[in-house]
């Protein structure tokens, strides 16, 4: 579904037979706590960043910022199980329709804690309802902002279930008191790091470029977030 890259004196690569390539980078998100949607990426022109591209998510006309490009849509402008057009084209060469695919809505359907939400040891299981058309799911504890240590867990899975390591919960051996947010995120494509995604993409079994479109290349991805749920560790 859904992005890569040469320089003279001023880093612009120039001559005969010069084609310029590009990267983009880039997620649509949905959260599912309040519906509101958010698309960020990123484009990059030999390697260099670029923002005389117009991009548009279906007829909507994306905004530039200092990282790149982005937009918020309202509740209900962006369904799930539904398909998105993104087109990127600039006056030259680049003219590239792509296709996002949100997943299907689900949520979180329980966490092995008691009914008080109070940590005590061990893993956490966590189980969640299917997400129809997603490539994958992302399992994701977040600490509290005030943690000594902001690492959290967070790791892939193919089925509706996981588990958060002991050790999310624990830094040198302390532990890390408050309150835990637990997210579950239905993903296609290949997901990246992004303002509106509340915890960070997992290195491990990370989807590999999916973006493969002449002189266009990258990573693009949509994603479903489920309203989250907690764990409380005194």
């Amino acid at each position: 579904m859904a992005a890569a890259i040469m320089g003279g004196c001023n880093g612009t690569v120039t001559g005969p037979g010069y084609t310029p390539k590009y990267r983009v980078e880039g997620i649509l998100v949905k959260s599912l706590d309040g519906g509101s949607a958010r698309i960020d990426l990123t484009l990059t022109k030999d390697s260099l960043s670029y923002k005389k591209a117009v991009i548009t998510l279906g007829t909507t006309i994306l905004d530039t910022n200092t990282l790149g490009y982005t937009k918020i849509f309202a509740s209900g402008a962006i369904q799930t199980g539904q398909n998105y057009q993104l087109n990127i084209h600039d006056s030259t060469s680049l003219n590239v329709n792509l296709i996002i695919a949100m997943p299907g809505s689900f949520a979180i359907n329980n966490v092995s804690l008691p009914a008080d939400r109070i940590y005590a040891f061990g893993a956490v299981g966590v189980d969640w309802t299917i997400s129809a058309g997603t490539d994958g799911y992302i399992l994701a504890d977040v600490p509290p902002s005030e943690a000594i240590s902001n690492r959290g867990d967070t790791a892939y899975y193919d089925a509706t279930e996981g588990a958060i390591r002991p050790d999310a919960f624990r830094y040198n051996d302390i532990a890390v008191s408050g309150t835990h947010l637990v997210y579950v995120a239905a993903y296609t494509g290949a997901p990246v790091s992004a303002p509106a995604v509340p915890f960070a993409i997992p290195v491990a079994n990370d989807p590999a470029d999916n973006v493969s479109k002449n002189i266009l290349f990258g990573r693009l991805a949509g994603m479903v977030v489920a309203a989250p749920d907690s764990v409380v560790v005194p």
